[in-house]
């Protein structure tokens, strides 16, 4: 998934610095509004909110162990 220009996965995140993982979070979260806005959603923007809903899980996870073991 592209975010911010990087594409950002389940097996890449942990390489993002934390505020650009703050970012990142912030773009799926909105992104993942926009897809309860769509009346019939295809297929397609399905799997695209399941994909951004799995990673927003790990990044969100990611920045909390961050913080409480002082790598922020």
């Amino acid at each position: 998934m592209t975010l911010y220009g990087y594409e950002v996965n389940t097996c890449n995140y942990k390489c993002f610095k934390t505020e650009q993982l703050k970012d990142f979070r912030s773009m799926l979260k909105s992104n993942i509004k926009n897809f309860e806005n769509v009346i019939e959603p295809t297929i397609e923007a399905m799997i695209d909110e399941s994909k951004a809903e799995e990673l927003l899980a790990y990044i969100e996870h990611e920045i909390k162990v961050r913080s409480n073991d002082g790598r922020n």
